[in-house]
């Protein structure tokens, strides 16, 4: 569980979701410090023209063993926001 995300409504296709951040955590901020500390890709939620704010995109075809580094890492990035 992460404290500081909740899963939001599917929308679009089923190899991707969308988590809903607390509105403390910048989404695109957060993308970037994923990627160029962590090596983690996602996308922050105005890239598939959501309303608001605090959203980030991650892909479910990722291999597993790669998906969990990544699910670990945004974990402890959440926990320790940017």
């Amino acid at each position: 569980e992460l404290p500081f995300v909740t899963e939001a409504t599917p929308l679009g296709p089923l190899h991707v979701r969308q988590l809903r951040l607390s509105p403390a955590q910048p989404e695109e901020e957060t993308a970037l410090a994923l990627l160029r500390e962590d090596s983690v890709l996602t996308q922050p939620g105005y890239f598939y023209d959501f309303d608001r704010g605090g959203h980030l995109v991650i892909s479910l075809l990722t291999p597993p063993d790669i998906f969990a580094r990544g699910l670990t890492a945004l974990h402890k990035r959440l926990i320790q926001p940017v």
